[in-house]
């Protein structure tokens, strides 16, 4: 038996080309998919009217599923994230999702969030955020289709290389502060920035999973958040978050990047113990690159960048424009220049002259 490598159909051993979606069989090399797990779709699973082939279970955190999946109308992978949140929702014999009895108050406003994640990614139109494909109602719960990202978390590269160099990071940090720009901009913040949410395609920075973004005037009502990322701001309950509470993210992101250590965690830091300069940490990091994230790393919302722009400012990421007396000087020298130039052929031609 024969395998399509892109959709999962089987074939005969003798069968050249897959009947299901045209592809060469054994043409293309794909990563070896991970042990599935019970409660997850089976290889081969169709959704959407038949749409989607589900090929293999990619990972998963508290609200989702997240599978790799073969569009069949676009011919392309797609990453298809599936609302189950992990210990409050099951699946019955049938493939539907139940939610448990504890979780049935709030499953109207968790397939809401998903939709919302959808409309909140077709907004924001910039290279380094995902791009939503679709998204729909299916076996008592929702999917959420995206562009398949292939390539290596920044979670996984700095523990494959364990630092970056400054150059390097400050390339990256500068793309997605860029994204940021525009994701602010939309009045949405993403909540849930880390390594393991930024995808590197050839070098290039992508950030994913918007699940936990919302309105920027939005009052938190639950808590969405990782310890070694998250300000103090977003440990309370009531309080209003803002762009800062993104950058203090990423910042925090940035300097385990350089460093190789996670930033003492703001609740650490609450009770008394430091935030370690990174300079102590790597030696080799610039002042105005250690001081630019430890700005954004503060304790008190006030005291970081208030924008992105703002933060991109301070790690130099602007061409600055010479001032106007400064144009004015070297327009000045330029035409000084000139005139000594023309004035030296001048004479020269006319000592020349004299000469003969």
């Amino acid at each position: 038996m024969k395998v399509c490598l892109v959709c999962g159909t089987t074939h005969s051993k003798e069968a050249l080309h897959c009947e299901s979606c045209g592809e060469l069989l054994g043409s293309l090399k794909v990563p070896s998919p991970p042990t599935a797990r019970e409660d997850a779709l089976s290889s081969g699973t169709l959704l959407n009217n038949g749409r989607y082939r589900v090929l293999h279970t990619v990972g998963r955190g508290g609200f989702a599923i997240t599978y790799r999946a073969f569009d069949a109308k676009h011919g392309a992978y797609v990453a298809i994230k599936e609302l189950f949140p992990e210990g409050q929702a099951s699946r019955n014999e049938s493939g539907n999702v139940i939610p448990s009895a504890a979780e049935q108050s709030n499953w109207t406003a968790d397939i809401e969030r998903f939709e919302r994640e959808a409309e909140i990614l077709k907004s924001i139109k910039h290279p380094a955020c995902v791009a939503p494909v679709d998204v729909w109602l299916e076996r008592g719960t929702a999917y959420l289709a995206m562009e398949f990202l292939s390539g290596e978390t920044l979670e996984a590269r700095i523990q494959r290389r364990g630092t970056l160099f400054e150059s390097e990071a400050h390339g990256l940090l500068n793309i997605l502060l860029e994204a940021l720009v525009e994701v602010h901009s939309r009045g949405v913040l993403h909540r849930d920035l880390k390594p393991a949410n930024i995808i590197l395609i050839d070098d290039y920075p992508e950030i994913v999973d918007f699940g936990s973004a919302r309105d920027s005037d939005t009052r938190k009502s639950e808590r969405i958040l990782t310890p070694a990322y998250a300000p103090l701001e977003q440990y309370g309950q009531n309080l209003k978050e803002h762009p800062a509470t993104d950058l203090y993210a990423l910042a925090a992101t940035f300097y385990e990047a350089v460093t190789g250590y996670q930033p003492e965690s703001a609740l650490a830091r609450a009770q008394g113990r430091d935030l370690t300069p990174i300079r102590q940490r790597n030696p080799l990091i610039g002042e105005q690159f250690a001081q630019a994230i430890e700005k954004a790393l503060s304790m008190r919302l006030e005291e970081r960048f208030s924008s992105a722009n703002q933060m991109r400012e301070a790690l130099g990421m602007f061409q600055v424009r010479p001032s106007a007396n400064l144009e004015k000087q070297q327009k000045m020298g330029s035409l000084f220049l000139t005139w000594s130039l023309l004035i030296g052929s001048i004479g020269f031609l006319l000592w020349s002259l004299l000469r003969r």
